[in-house]
Parts: structure tokens; C-alpha cells; sequence
């Protein structure tokens, strides 16, 4: 499979010359058998990189992966990259909760969450699970040119919010994911990997670090600390293929989901 391509000729690998954002999503058109283990997003085209990485790598990953003990992982992924905006991630998150998470019947159980990963596209020559997500720094506009909106802008739906007091939304936000034994697993898995792959506690401050930000804030708003536990940021680089991508991001889940089942018996 050629490497990533940034621009929309015939050598893009997968068809997605004409890629539709979530943004303009009729979500009634989501429906999916199951519940997934694995939920995944990618982004779409901001800057010079008009049909991004991580949407590519989001959409070529199959429907269900082979677990290490054998049994299989069941993916979703999204099939819309997500806008490169703020309020269109604001907006996008909550959507995309309401559609996979499961709301028990008693009430003072805890919704069934799957596992919320969200690709985007990072530093050329590297693969970075990121750690820690940031409410404040936010200064860059999107790609519609809109700066990030503040709070007040929001009617309390906005972060960051620089120098406001809110329990749900502290300075930042930690994966409860064990990102530095997942990177190992990955090295394990793939030894012979033409880019390294590396934890890292700088999402970038822009939209990545918004939607990892947003994700892990809406997990523990809607169940608890246990949430924080099912959210992870990937970045990818832009000048890497897609199947070595695909790999990586196999590798990840596998590592997940095995660590998953080790901690609580059960797959999610």
C-alpha cells in the first residue's frame, strides 16, 4: 500500500477523495448490530494536509480484530472524519457517546462504556500515545477560522475555560489507561516498525488535544472516574503508510484489550 498521501489524486489508498465530516453528520444513519469494544475516529483536512492520516488508518482498520487470547474485538469506526473545529468537536463528542454508550435500567448502575480512541495526525517519523489532556493554551483558530470559544461563548458547553473554577473540568485530564505497557506491548508485537512508537504528555494544544480533553471529560461525566479509564489519544505521522499504521493501531487495541480482561475478567 503506498504511504500517506496529503493531497487528493488517484493514489490515495483507500476511497476518500470526497470524505464527508462529521460536522454535517445525520446521526439517525449510525446504527451498528452490536456495541462495540472499540470506537474510532480520525480527523479531516486542516492546514496543507487535505486527506488526513488518521482518517485513512481509522477507516482501513477492519471490523473486528483477533484478541490475544483468540477472542475477537469488535471496532466501530466512525465513518465521518471529524471537522477540525471547536464547536464542531463540542458538539461532534456528546453525539458520539449517545450513540455507543449503554444506559442501564437501574439507575444507580454505571453505563457500559466501550473504549473511545481518537487518531489524529502528528510529528512526522514518530507514533505517540499521548497521556494527559489540557483544558487551557487553546489559541490557534480552526480551519474555519474560528478562534476556540470560551465558556461564556458556550453556555457552559465550552472548554477550555481559562481561569474558570469547574469540578468536571479541571487544568487536565489523565488516560486511567496504562499507555507506557501498551507502548511496550506494541514494541513486542511489532519489532521490526520503521517509525518508533513512544508515550508522550504533549497532545499539541489544538484540536487533538480538544477532542482528547472533551472525550475524557464527557467519560467521567457519565460514569464516574471509572471513565477516564476508556479514553486514549493516538497520533500517527503524516509521513508514514497506512498499512504500518493499521498495525500499530491493531497492536494498541490488542494491548488494551488484553490488559482489559486481565483487570476486571471481562473483555470491556
Amino acid at each position: 500500500m503506498p504511504a500517506i498521501t496529503q493531497d487528493t489524486g488517484s493514489q490515495v489508498p483507500l476511497d476518500v477523495q470526497n470524505v464527508q465530516e462529521a460536522d454535517n453528520a445525520d446521526w439517525e444513519d449510525y446504527s451498528y448490530e452490536k456495541k462495540p469494544d472499540i470506537v474510532l475516529t480520525g480527523f479531516g483536512r486542516f492546514g496543507n494536509i487535505t486527506i488526513n492520516p488518521s482518517f485513512q488508518i481509522a477507516q482501513a482498520l477492519p471490523p473486528s480484530l483477533k484478541a490475544i487470547d483468540g477472542s475477537s474485538i469488535s471496532l466501530a469506526r466512525h465513518p465521518e472524519a471529524v471537522h477540525v473545529g471547536w464547536e464542531s468537536v463540542l458538539k461532534f463528542i456528546p453525539e458520539l457517546y449517545n450513540t455507543h454508550i449503554t444506559v442501564p435500567s437501574e439507575s444507580n448502575a454505571t453505563p457500559e462504556i466501550p473504549f473511545f480512541i481518537h487518531i489524529g495526525a502528528g510529528y512526522p517519523g514518530r507514533y505517540h500515545l499521548e497521556t494527559v489532556a489540557h483544558r487551557d493554551g487553546y489559541w490557534k483558530s480552526d480551519v474555519d477560522g474560528k478562534a476556540p470559544s470560551t465558556r461564556a461563548k458556550c453556555k457552559g458547553m465550552g472548554y477550555p475555560c481559562e481561569g474558570e473554577k469547574d469540578p468536571l473540568s479541571p487544568t487536565t485530564l489523565q488516560t486511567g489507561i496504562d499507555v507506557d505497557n501498551v507502548v511496550n506491548d506494541v514494541k513486542k508485537e511489532l519489532p521490526g516498525l520503521t517509525m518508533p512508537v513512544a508515550a508522550s504528555p504533549d497532545a499539541g494544544n489544538y484540536l487533538c488535544d480538544f477532542i482528547f480533553y472533551t472525550s475524557l471529560r464527557e467519560a467521567r461525566l457519565r460514569c464516574g472516574n471509572i471513565g477516564l479509564n476508556k479514553v486514549l489519544f493516538v497520533h500517527v505521522p503524516p509521513n508514514g503508510t497506512v498499512d504500518e499504521g493499521v498495525n500499530v493501531l491493531s497492536a494498541v487495541i490488542r494491548s488494551i484489550m488484553h490488559r482489559e480482561k486481565n483487570r476486571t475478567g471481562r473483555m470491556t
